[in-house]
């Protein structure tokens, strides 16, 4: 696998990953702020993130992050292979 698409598939993983709680800490301001309005009333029930939701965005990402790895081991243990047949 090159470089580039392994260091994609890490920078997608960690954007999953982080997906649920930076959307928690987003809807915590909004709430606050809405709430700051002493004329306006929020409903909270559906505040956060259902969790089947959540735990997909993490093992998702935490799979794409372990496939750069694996794939890039690889590659790396291929080249040196290739580079002790050269040198025999």
């Amino acid at each position: 696998m090159k470089s580039s698409v392994a260091i994609a598939l890490i920078i997608a993983g960690v954007v999953l990953i982080a997906i649920p709680p930076l959307s928690d800490a987003w809807v915590t301001l909004r709430v606050t702020q809405l709430m700051a309005n002493r004329y306006t009333s929020v409903e909270l029930s559906n505040a956060r993130m259902e969790d089947a939701y959540r735990i997909g965005c993490m093992i998702l990402g935490a799979a794409m992050i372990g496939v750069a790895v694996i794939a890039s081991r690889g590659q790396s243990t291929e080249k040196q292979s290739l580079q002790v047949a050269t040198n025999v």
